[in-house]
């Protein structure tokens, strides 16, 4: 059993180490996070991808369905379809800081890659709302053909891609006017969209034709039609822009698609009814949110196999991209000072520390 002096010989040691552990805490449920939208439950799953758990559920609106998310990002923001409103998530506190009323019911959302505009599609009235995260408001109201759906910005900002479901096509807004400026004949009934990297192409995901089709951003005309799983709605690039990821919701599939090509390279099998799909930073890992199996599926992308099954609220969507946040290097800690110091260097502090007291003992 340790004496009282051998107690107290540990303290030089434990301290150091212990503040460090205290200083760095934060880091452990560091982002990125994917943030899924579940809209059986009016909440939002917050999931530390590092090691696949949900860290936080946050109460939203009703009917949540898809979210405005970016890399670096303080803020998230929700669009509640039923409850026709967004719910302004902070990333560091993970809570809902403030709720924009639209007075429309939001399916898409996306978010410019400056953050500066949040663009909501609102299925029922036919429109896209424009928001100034600035001063979370309503700044301007685009009317679109019949129910939008999804969303997208291209890279540069100066596009929105608005998908109409009952018209079978695509809005192209010009973010400089909030004004339509071409309509976009696609396959039936399209739902999820994305840019390519370069921004020279767009993809939709089309529900009744099976299919995804290639938009020519240049010209604003359909340049490919790739046949994909049964029911495809959520779309995704991989950060290189090598392959495209496409969530068949009838199949429980998702299809792996060489952008090069335009061809399915492999079909992985996921959870019951997909929605949606995103990658992290890397690229290594691909989410998935299936709404009737209440779980978020992660995709290692080398292997092309399901590697983890998250448990999330009821009926998840994240009818965007939805994985982002704030950075481990800016964001994450409850003490700012010294939360990057790592365990070899507070040790060597330790030892340093109790080399010093024990020449001043024997002095």
């Amino acid at each position: 059993m340790p004496t009282h002096r051998s107690r107290n010989a540990l303290r030089p040691i434990c301290q150091p180490v212990l503040l460090g552990l205290l200083l760095g805490w934060g880091q452990i449920h560091a982002a990125p996070f994917a943030y899924v939208t579940n809209s059986g439950s009016a909440s939002v799953s917050v999931v530390d991808i590092a090691n696949n758990t949900v860290v936080h559920t946050i109460a939203v609106g009703n009917q949540p369905w898809a979210v405005g998310v970016r890399a670096g990002g303080a803020r998230v923001y929700v669009a509640n379809n039923s409850g026709q409103s967004v719910s302004v998530i902070d990333t560091a506190t993970h809570t809902v800081i403030q709720t924009i009323a639209l007075g429309a019911a939001p399916i898409g959302a996306t978010l410019n890659p400056s953050g500066t505009r949040l663009y909501t599609a609102n299925n029922a009235s036919a429109s896209v709302s424009v928001i100034d995260t600035a001063s979370n408001t309503v700044i301007s109201t685009i009317p679109v053909a019949n129910s939008p759906v999804g969303i997208a910005v291209n890279p540069a900002g100066t596009l929105a891609y608005v998908t109409r479901n009952a018209n079978s096509s695509v809005s192209v807004i010009d973010t400089s006017s909030n004004t339509v400026i071409a309509t976009v004949p696609v396959g039936v009934n399209p739902v999820g969209v994305v840019f390519d990297a370069t921004g020279s192409l767009a993809y939709v995901g089309n529900d009744s034709s099976d299919s995804v089709s290639v938009i020519d951003t240049g010209t604003h005309t359909v340049t490919a039609t790739i046949p994909v799983g049964d029911g495809p709605w959520g779309v995704a690039t991989n950060p290189a822009g090598t392959r495209l990821y496409v969530a068949n919701r009838n199949d429980d599939t998702v299809s792996v698609v060489d952008t090069a090509t335009n061809t399915v390279l492999s079909t992985i099998a996921v959870g019951d009814h997909p929605a949606s799909v995103d990658f992290n930073a890397a690229g290594t890992r691909a989410y998935v949110t299936n709404s009737n199996s209440n779980t978020l599926s992660v995709i290692d992308t080398t292997t092309e196999t399901v590697v983890a099954t998250v448990a999330v609220g009821s009926t998840p969507r994240s009818l965007s991209r939805f994985v982002g946040g704030p950075n481990p290097s800016v964001g994450g800690s409850a003490i700012g000072l010294g939360a990057g110091l790592g365990l070899g260097s507070l040790m060597l502090a330790a030892a340093a520390y109790r080399l010093r007291r024990t020449k001043t003992s024997a002095a």
